[in-house]
């Protein structure tokens, strides 16, 4: 993992390096393997290194190429073979950075949409005075970038970077909202001035101006794959155990979720497949929480089978020892850029700072994103009305009934939910409007989360033209990209999280399937269980859906009401006109008694939200910070290994 940071100034001063010093200061910390600063008159590129994999080693950056296109990268370069192939380089030794600069040199931006990994990067083409800025189809790095009225721009990975700048004094009104509505925001930050290049997109910054283009989107092909449903099954395998082996390249040891449930478990088994078919050189460590508090949460009978058919216990740590409690973080020298950090969330990240650190871990492996792509999130109207709009008639009342069936509902009553499902997906508005009407938002809050959602460029559904099935994929796509870990940065140390089930090959192939081989009514994740059978334990794969974790939330909820009141009736939030503090407390108390516990998610995040707004500019920052926060947090010793 590299950190990037620097500046085009096309106008005005030349840039000088304590500016550039200056940005590298609060990240020094996270990047133990060296830092690298170049400088012109008029652009300046950073560097900090963090090796996370072999090929990282391979790299000199920033690097240049005889045309002068400058290139600083971070990331993983999975089709390095294929493009070095056609490029004519040897890829077991030219770096990822070099074979990212012959590319462009050949095709242009065009370049950038065949890049296929887990990658950021920043290109500088001095012939065309032009800056890119572009990060992967599923933004599994960040970039951020502002632009001052001088038409100057800078660049960083982390918003730390900016802590010497006026950047971070405005707070993005639009953010705030979507924050508190629980919406997807990936083109802002919590800082007005400072945006985030958006996950398949591509910035192209001239000296009169920025455009955003997207290179990649989640598409759902018209035509199927070729083949039997068996031949699908194997291409599911292959394809991922392809994505596994792509996160645990050699270099450096990785470690991987084990939560007990399939995603996570599918990961870690057929990561000991590949170690015993020898395509890894070492098996992998697993990371598990628990909470035997919560009676939702009773994972540890499902990932100890896992670790008993390995023979071998992994990392244990007690989540119910983190509940929330909005107390004000430790004045530990950091200036908390982000909302959700507060002193147990520090006691947590130390905790994960002391595992990860004991055995030289840099890289976290996570099942994000199998559920909601292979099937997990099977929507019988969805998958009723994509085959009625592509004129598969009988086959859509076959499945109808087969729902209906399923699910104990009438006809009638699916067809009218069918006909509701279709006209939110025509208007597709009213979704966003679903999501966002929280009682105690203001119509200001509101109208900046229609904003939020406009910006996500879903498609809406036009017969013949644009399928449901791709209208629903997009919105579930940008949903669950804001669950991603390395979204919540810690202020101990920052880890690489990677996810093979959003590799885009996997997710191609799995956009060509039918519908009703991804799921069917009764048998959600038919084609994952029946591809991985034998490979994952039966009684992980033939579970039922994980519970959703609601008693200890509930419970923590109804300890901190007093706070939370209390936070609500001096809300800056409220003052700013965010929410409506007396139909806030009203949701509260609703919660607390159990006449309406639904909305316990979004009271978080007011929590927390209110929390940071309220702190955040009273601590000092310090590059020292992540020694003085784990030293002050050694009390949380890990769990000891049953």
């Amino acid at each position: 993992m590299n950190i990037l940071f620097g500046i085009w100034r096309p106008n005005g001063p030349a840039i000088r390096r304590d500016e550039l010093e200056s940005m590298a200061a609060h990240t020094r910390r996270f990047a133990p393997d060296g830092e690298w600063i170049d400088i012109t008159s008029e652009i300046g590129f950073g560097i900090q290194a963090q090796h996370t994999h072999s090929r990282s080693r391979l790299e000199v950056q920033p690097a240049r190429d005889a045309a002068g296109n400058v290139i600083v990268y971070d990331g993983r370069l999975d089709n390095y073979r294929e493009l070095a192939c056609e490029l004519d380089l040897c890829g077991q030794k030219t770096a990822d950075s070099e074979i990212v600069l012959r590319a462009y040199e050949r095709w242009g931006k065009e370049c950038f949409r065949r890049l296929i990994g887990d990658w950021a990067l920043v290109m500088w083409d001095p012939r065309a005075c032009t800056l890119y800025l572009a990060r992967d189809h599923a933004g599994t790095k960040l970039l951020h970038y502002s632009r001052d009225s001088a038409g100057t721009i800078t660049w960083a990975t982390f918003l730390d970077s900016y802590l010497n700048t006026t950047a971070l004094d405005a707070l993005d009104p639009v953010y705030m909202a979507s924050y508190l509505a629980m919406l997807p925001c990936y083109r802002r930050t919590p800082y007005r001035d400072i945006q985030a290049v958006s996950p398949g997109h591509l910035l192209v910054a001239l000296e009169k101006g920025t455009k955003e283009e997207q290179y990649w989107r989640p598409a759902v092909s018209e035509m199927s794959p070729r083949g039997s449903l068996e031949d699908h099954k194997a291409e599911f395998l292959h394809l991922l155990e392809l994505s596994v082996e792509r996160r645990t390249p050699p270099g450096a040891p990785v470690i991987a979720h084990l939560s007990g449930g399939r995603d996570s478990t599918s990961v870690v088994c057929i990561a000991d497949r590949l170690y015993l078919d020898s395509r890894s050189q070492a098996p992998i460590e697993t990371l598990s929480f628990f909470n035997d508090s919560d009676p939702a949460w009773n994972e540890r009978p499902y990932f100890t089978l896992v670790e008993e058919r390995r023979g071998h216990t992994g990392i244990h740590i007690d989540a119910s020892r983190f509940h929330k409690s909005f107390n004000r973080p430790p004045d530990l020298g950091a200036l908390y850029l982000y909302p959700n950090i507060d002193e147990s969330t520090i006691r947590r990240d130390a905790e994960l700072y002391s595992t990860m650190r004991a055995s030289g871990y840099r890289a976290i492996i996570s099942g994000i994103g199998g559920d909601e792509f292979t099937g997990g999130l099977a929507d019988s109207e969805a998958a009723v009305a994509e085959l009625i709009s592509r004129g598969k008639l009988v086959r859509g009342f076959q499945q109808a009934i087969a729902w209906c069936l399923d699910r104990r509902l009438s006809l009638a009553e699916f067809s009218s939910r069918l006909v509701s499902y279709c006209g939110r997906r025509i208007f597709v508005e009213s979704s966003s409007l679903s999501v966002a009407r929280a009682p105690w938002l203001s119509e200001i809050a509101r109208q900046h989360c229609l904003t939020a959602f406009s910006e996500l460029r879903l498609p809406r559904f036009l017969p013949f033209f644009t399928g449901l099935r791709e209208c629903d994929f997009s919105e579930t796509w940008w949903f669950t990209l804001r669950t991603q870990l390395h979204l919540k940065p810690s202020e101990v140390y920052r880890y690489e999280y990677r996810y093979p089930y959003l590799d885009r090959d996997l997710l191609e192939f799995l956009l060509r399937l039918p519908t009703d081989e991804l799921a069917r009514p009764g048998r959600s994740r038919f084609l994952m269980r029946s591809a991985l059978k034998g490979i994952v334990p039966e009684q992980i794969l033939e579970r039922r859906r994980k519970a959703y974790l609601l008693s200890s939330p509930l419970s923590n909820i109804r300890q901190l009401a007093p706070l939370i009141s209390v936070a609500i009736n001096t809300s800056v939030l409220a003052k700013e006109g965010y929410i409506d503090a007396s139909q806030l407390q009203l949701a509260l108390d609703r919660v607390i008694t159990g006449k309406d516990i639904q909305p316990w998610p979004a009271l978080y995040r007011f929590a927390a939200l209110e929390t940071w707004v309220q702190h955040r500019d009273s601590a000092k920052p310090s590059p020292n910070t992540s020694q003085v926060l784990v030293s002050a947090c050694e009390h949380t010793d890990r769990v000891p290994v049953p």
